[in-house]
């Protein structure tokens, strides 16, 4: 009898054995695209792995990402986005210099179109 365990530890090798591979013909590379190109190799195909054909058992499991529709992607970007420039604009606010202006005006730049209405400096 076969033990599944152990086929499926043995799959998850051959596959980050391949991304080694990968990894180990780009070091032996001159060109530098050619060597970008199989560097990309390697992540692709680890990440197929991942994400695709990794059992749930396989160690590598835990490493997959959440399957969100364009909607959610779009909106925890704008959700991190927002955060992280509110902490940067309230510690600028706080630290009573004047950048403050400049990082507010930057902020409607920086952030979606949609986001600039909100804000009385919108360019």
């Amino acid at each position: 009898m076969v033990d599944v365990t152990a086929y499926r530890h043995r799959v998850t090798l051959e596959a980050l054995h391949l991304s080694i591979g990968w990894l180990s013909q780009a070091s032996r590379l001159d060109q530098p695209a050619a060597r970008f190109l199989f560097c990309i190799l390697a992540i692709e195909a680890l990440a197929t792995y991942i994400e695709e054909e990794a059992p749930d058992e396989s160690p590598l499991a835990r490493l997959r990402a959440e399957r969100l529709t364009k909607a959610e992607r779009q909106g925890r970007r704008e959700r991190c986005i927002d955060e992280t420039l509110g902490e940067w604009l309230a510690a600028q606010q706080n630290s009573g210099d004047n950048c403050y202006r400049l990082s507010e005006n930057v902020s409607c730049v920086i952030r979606p179109p949609w986001c600039r209405a909100f804000h009385s400096s919108a360019p």
